[in-house]
């Protein structure tokens, strides 16, 4: 059902005899959204373009989205924007919402795109499988307002590895006007269904040059183990 356009999310009915799908809601397949548009200021250089697979961070977040989603865009600032030669949508931050972090991607996205959901995939997240986009895939609920990975260590929502379906937009609004710029902030005070990653390490991001080299350490491991 994920190569079509158009998936289905199953409700569950409790009973006496446990559980069984008793409906099944018809809901639109998200547009893929890569954040690229970070100051990466800690790290020295663009985190987007770092090659932790032998590509830029940001076309190896678009091989792993394009499967599941209807279509891609780039979420970039405009100082970015010449960087990225690509036949996929380029989404520019609208210029009132500089310098509010990752808040400014979504809100350009959602008054670009005002029905669409949106699967985002941060560029820093270079050990994020297709799995475990699935898996946010199959936890939408037409109740709910947004779907992310769950960091259970650090008891934290993973907001660039969410969807964000068109029901949040007015709880974005609500926080930038107050001026509260925190994805994470807008996940906790909405319906968000919180889903662990398959593996803890899916969800390691690097934002200094010692912790990039880390990850491409973590990266050979994982490629030597197989």
């Amino acid at each position: 059902m994920l190569g079509t356009r158009s998936w289905y999310a199953r409700c569950w009915m409790v009973t006496n005899f446990g559980y069984f799908p008793a409906l099944e809601h018809k809901m639109t397949l998200p547009t893929g959204l890569i954040f690229c548009g970070g100051q990466s200021s800690r790290m020295g250089r663009d985190k987007s373009l770092i090659q932790y697979h032998g590509i830029a961070q940001w076309q190896y977040a678009v091989n792993l989205l394009a499967p599941l989603c209807s279509r891609i865009v780039i979420s970039c600032n405009a100082a970015q924007a010449k960087q990225f030669k690509t036949e996929h949508s380029l989404l520019v931050d609208e210029p009132k919402y500089a310098n509010i972090g990752p808040m400014a991607g979504l809100l350009t996205a959602f008054r670009a795109y005002p029905s669409c959901p949106f699967l985002v995939l941060g560029c820093d997240y270079p050990l994020v499988t297709k799995d475990d986009l699935k898996v946010l895939l199959e936890g939408r609920q037409p109740e709910v307002d947004a779907v992310c990975l769950y960091n259970e260590a650090g008891q934290r929502e993973e907001p660039l590895v969410a969807i964000y379906e068109p029901s949040i937009y007015p709880m974005l609004v609500s926080h930038y006007k107050r001026g509260e710029y925190s994805l994470r902030k807008v996940l906790i005070k909405s319906a968000t269904h919180r889903i662990p990653p398959n593996t803890p390490r899916s969800l390691l991001t690097a934002d200094t040059p010692e912790e990039s080299k880390q990850l491409f350490e973590t990266i050979r491991t994982n490629r030597s183990n197989g």
